[in-house]
């Protein structure tokens, strides 16, 4: 299993920079809220978002599988410009959640990029941004794997159920959940699972308002 990448990238953005003139951010994180909440630090959700893209393997088919010594870096490097206390499970869950997150964004991106090319020999020519060939070889066998390739197969048909354009038919109240939806099915297929067309919905309606909809 492949351990840290290190991949040259300034994580600084320019308003990280101003706002640590004054020291460490601190980042106010209410009693039972979650990092599924990303209003609750902009700048925090992107920072973890650069250090996992530059740290993190992503030959690995799921977050579970990344090593904990790589999560634990970027924890650490988290501590560096963030005052945040991991003993407080609001902070540690909020940070975790996070780095979660960022992780399947970025390997969902890999995945459409992935789909461009009609031969492995026309994608290796052409690497994820900041993402060497060797390492692009390791995470386009994963998306080439039988077992990915599988559940990829899957995923499209269940796509094709969903029949999402007709989203009035199944009561989608706006267009932040018409794009969740189309979200959470990139991301079931980047990371080869099999999901069914009730999983999905449930997922961003909420499971009653999917069983009386459904």
């Amino acid at each position: 299993m492949s351990g840290i990448r290190h991949v040259r990238g300034n994580t600084h953005g320019i308003a990280l920079l101003k706002a640590r003139t004054g020291g460490k951010l601190t980042v106010h994180i209410p009693n039972g809220r979650t990092g599924d909440d990303d209003k609750a630090s902009p700048m925090l959700s992107s920072h973890i978002g650069a250090l996992v893209q530059q740290h993190v393997p992503f030959e690995t088919s799921k977050w579970k599988e990344v090593p904990g010594e790589v999560k634990s870096y970027v924890m650490n490097r988290v501590l560096d410009d963030f005052q945040l206390d991991y003993d407080q499970a609001k902070d540690h869950i909020t940070v975790t959640s996070t780095m979660n997150t960022a992780y399947r964004t970025h390997k969902n991106r890999m995945f459409q990029h992935y789909s461009v090319f009609n031969s492995k020999e026309e994608a290796l020519e052409h690497p994820y941004p900041d993402m060497n060939k060797e390492e692009w070889t390791r995470v386009y066998d994963l998306f080439m794997s039988e077992e990915f390739q599988r559940r990829s197969a899957i995923n499209k048909e269940n796509r094709a159920k969903l029949k999402i354009v007709h989203t009035s038919e199944r009561g989608l109240s706006n267009a932040r959940e018409f794009e969740k939806i189309e979200a959470l099915q990139l991301q079931h297929e980047s990371e080869g699972k099999s999901y069914t067309e009730v999983e999905i919905f449930a997922e961003v309606l909420g499971r009653k308002r999917v069983m009386c909809e459904v």
